[in-house]
């Protein structure tokens, strides 16, 4: 199982024959900037306002993506995962395992 938080594209790779398997995945917001992911350079305001922000689409896109290979990239922007909440600063969390 692995948690991922990193600047765009998010890539899943699994070792030899293993193949992913998404269990999770958020993108949007749900913890304030200081406990969770930081915008560099981005006003207070966007980092903490709507706490509860989250795509109802992320986890289809990215099981649809990445499931049964081998490894996947996933670009996290807009168009992609969706917005939504506007004027907030998102994240992408997932949960996969190698199988």
């Amino acid at each position: 199982m692995f948690d991922i938080y990193r600047p765009p594209p998010v890539v899943l790779a699994c070792p030899g024959a293993e193949v992913v398997s998404v269990k999770w995945a958020h993108w949007g917001r749900y913890l304030a900037y200081e406990e969770y992911c930081s915008g560099e350079g981005l006003e207070e305001q966007y980092l903490t306002n709507n706490l509860d922000c989250a795509s109802t689409t992320a986890y289809g896109v990215i099981s649809s993506l990445c499931d049964d290979q081998p490894s996947c990239s996933i670009n996290t922007t807009k168009i992609v995962l969706g917005n939504p909440c506007t004027n907030v600063f998102k994240y992408l969390v997932i949960i996969f395992w190698c199988t």
